[in-house]
């Protein structure tokens, strides 16, 4: 499977959501101005006198801005997380705008029950408005939301009836339009919210894949450590318990038994510091898929941009620009510069774009690792000077291969840049 493959497929996925997201909300703010505009339209095409008409188009426009504020607004609910909105910022704004959400709806609510015809769609912004509530209720408690809105219209039309009595209830201009008008925003809203919590669920299993990848390699690594360790320390044991009974008798076959326990305890460090230090054989190709999916998985747009004809894996042999593919001393020394730019970027910034660039030509192999939103560069330094790790470390194995290895903050970007010959000693 081909990085830019899996790069790609998270790239598209974290547009689709944020898509998904504008879509959803576009879709009901569209469907509530459409609705409040409907009673506003009403009010004019009714005889209801001029306060009345003007104190609803006025409520109505506070009614839109706000409830579009709101809706983006609060973190609580179907819209958590999308977009990314601070909690805690603005709090005194966001009541002052609930306050006025609410007394906009109860002023047309009221206003409108002075005229018989606007019994029923007088209601329909206090429904909304209660709609809306549900739709930021994290307890998703519509049971009781849904009995509100009816009780509010049950509420207007017996008011409006007490006013002007029992006939009033013919009075209703357009019974069909106004039933639509009330049903219009909460179909839609339910509708909405059911398609983008079906969305989330599927974002979630997108990031539980993630991690359950982590996991596994994980589980990996347990796997080959243990085996390593295991082999190792049966025979150191075989061994010191044979020097320890041929000790008094043999001396000479017990130096041997602990010269050979001597040498099984080398071997192991070595395997295992090798097992560590990644020096078991990981194709480039797996690295740099590896980094993509772990950036995108931790929310980091990450584009992967290699040579057209794959030339840059061991495993793909044709020519690019007249050089041979890069062969395995060079995969695992770009390996490591691949790991320390995925790492760098996790732990170092704050990014939400990231690119890797290879490009092979003239026998040189460039790589170029690319992220938004750095660490400031003295802390980066000092995250970079540790000896032995880190991209000091990096450097003095990339010069000593006979490559050149730079970092360097660029306008709001950190780039790793390495150019190294295709033809690398083991």
């Amino acid at each position: 499977m081909n990085p830019q493959v899996t790069a790609t497929k998270g790239i598209a996925v974290q547009r689709g959501i944020r898509a998904t997201w504008w879509y959803t909300y576009g879709s009901v703010v569209f469907v509530a101005i459409t609705s409040l505009a409907m009673v506003v339209f009403y009010s004019f095409a009714t005889s209801a006198p001029s306060w009345i008409r003007m104190t609803v188009t006025i409520s109505t426009v506070v009614l839109v801005i706000t409830l579009c504020w709101l809706s983006a607004r609060f973190k609580a609910g179907a819209w958590q997380g999308f977009p990314p909105f601070r909690a805690g910022e603005g709090e005194p704004f966001t009541t002052g705008l609930v306050v006025l959400t609410w007394a906009a709806a109860f002023i047309t609510w009221v206003a409108t029950l002075w005229h018989p015809a606007l019994m029923v769609m007088g209601s329909v912004p206090l429904q909304m408005v209660l709609w809306t509530w549900m739709m930021l209720d994290p307890t998703k408690t519509w049971g009781g939301w849904a009995f509100g809105v009816l009780a509010a219209v049950v509420a207007h039309a017996l008011l409006s009836s007490w006013l002007y009595g029992a006939s009033s209830l013919t009075a209703v201009a357009e019974p069909a339009m106004v039933l639509f008008v009330m049903a219009f925003y909460p179909i839609t809203l339910i509708l909405s919210l059911w398609f983008w919590d079906i969305m989330r669920q599927l974002e979630k299993a997108r990031h539980t894949e993630g991690e359950l990848a982590v996991t596994r390699e994980r589980l990996r690594f347990a796997a080959d450590l243990h085996d390593i360790q295991g082999h190792h320390l049966q025979v150191i044991a075989l061994k010191t318990e044979l020097a320890e009974r041929t000790l008094e008798k043999n001396p000479h076959v017990a130096m041997t038994n602990l010269r050979e326990a001597r040498e099984q305890a080398k071997l192991a460090m070595e395997e295992t510091r090798a097992l560590v230090h990644g020096y078991r054989e990981v194709t480039l190709e797996q690295e740099l898929r590896n980094a993509a999916q772990v950036l995108t998985s931790a929310g980091v747009d990450c584009s992967v941009e290699l040579p057209a004809d794959g030339s840059a894996f061991g495993s793909v042999s044709p020519e690019y620009d007249g050089a041979a593919s890069v062969p395995a001393p060079s995969h695992r020394l770009l390996g490591h510069v691949v790991r320390e730019g995925t790492t760098n970027i996790l732990r170092h910034s704050s990014a939400t774009k990231a690119s890797i660039r290879m490009v092979v030509s003239g026998g040189v192999v460039r790589l170029e690792i690319r992220n938004n939103n750095p660490a400031e560069a003295p802390a980066a330094a000092q995250v970079s000077a540790h000896s032995g790790n880190g991209i000091a470390g990096l450097r003095e194995r990339v010069v000593a291969a006979g490559g050149q290895l730079e970092a360097r903050h660029e306008a709001e970007e950190f780039v790793m840049s390495v150019a190294l010959p295709q033809e690398v000693s083991a």
